[in-house]
Parts: structure tokens; sequence; C-alpha cells
């Protein structure tokens, strides 16, 4: 009773005990929506690739690029009006970056290197 009464000083526009009550409740609402876990799935794109090249190109959730014969790099999606969802690959050789678009059905990337170079991959889980 205490908290209620210093909470309806607190806040002159809370009169009656049904309003303090809605009142607590949606603050109560409030801190558990914020305390609970966010619950997003991945990026479709996270998961790994068998490259043009035949290697196999592994892309973390944590942005980063593995390939299975240990060249490294990071991955950033690219904000786009349209409904393609397009990447950018930053290899840490610093020599080169690719610019990807993943297909509709999310099974494949294609795009190009800074080089010029075509890019393409599936995926394979």
């Amino acid at each position: 009773m205490v908290l209620a009464e210093r909470m309806r000083n607190a806040l002159p526009f809370v009169q009656s005990p049904i309003s303090m009550r809605s009142l607590i409740l949606l603050l109560l609402c409030i801190t558990v929506a914020y305390a609970a876990p966010a619950t997003s799935s991945p990026d479709p794109i996270v998961g790994k690739w068998r490259w043009d090249n035949k290697k196999v190109l592994t892309i973390s959730a944590n942005a980063t690029l593995l390939t299975d014969d240990g060249h490294k790099g990071t991955w950033e999606a690219i904000p786009d009006r349209t409904a393609e969802r397009k990447y950018r690959f930053v290899w840490k050789s610093g020599a080169f970056e690719d610019s990807m678009v993943l297909s509709k059905d999310l099974k494949s990337l294609s795009g190009k290197r800074t080089t010029g170079e075509k890019k393409s991959g599936v995926k394979l889980e």
C-alpha cells in the first residue's frame, strides 16, 4: 500500500485504485517485454556454400566468412529498396570485395568481384 500511495502522490493524474492497478500492470508488461530475449532467425545467407571454384564457403551469423582453404573475410547486408537481398563480402587480404545477390529461393548467390570476375555459389545447408 505504501508503494501505491507514493506512486499516486508522484503521479497526480492517477486518481483511483483501478487506474493505479492498470498503471502497475502496464509497467510490468513493458518490463517483461524488454527483458524477454529477442528471437530472430539468422540471415538466410548464413550457412555453407559451394563456391564456383569448388571451395566451400562458411558464412557465419557473426558476419564472418571462412573458406575451406583458410581465406577469411567479413560480410554485411546492403540495404536496398528492392526485394533483392544484397551483400558485400570483404576479404581479409584486402585485394577485393564481392557484391552478391541472394536468389529469391534463398539457395544461390551470384555477383561480381571488384576485379570484374563473376562469382556464384549454391547453398549446401
